[in-house]
């Protein structure tokens, strides 16, 4: 359905969607990188995209999924759109709120 509301361009509905699944699953990747996905591929809140393909990220490093290089290009991505908007800190404050280190 989450993935249905987003072809439609329905995007608060996707991630509501998304939302009712991690109630189910919050151990599922797949849902916080969808969730990721629309805020930064169509709602460009790249703070709130960063944040949930953080937790993406880490749920694949946990399971030892490939997917895990997915999730870090858009983290990439957020990075250089964040740095456009002069938030280069805030970036790095997400990381380190998701325990990732980038040394």
């Amino acid at each position: 359905m989450a993935v249905a509301y987003t072809y439609k361009k329905e995007y608060q509905k996707a991630i509501d969607t998304f939302e009712l699944l991690k109630k189910l699953d919050s151990e599922n990747p797949e849902i916080y990188y969808g969730i990721g996905q629309i805020y930064f591929q169509y709602l460009k809140e790249y703070e709130k995209s960063l944040d949930y393909m953080c937790k993406a990220f880490n749920l694949y490093i946990k399971n030892n999924s490939p997917y895990r290089v997915d999730a870090e290009n858009i983290i990439r991505y957020n990075f250089t759109e964040m740095k456009k908007l002069g938030k280069e800190d805030k970036f790095y404050e997400i990381l380190k709120a998701n325990n990732i280190n980038t040394k």
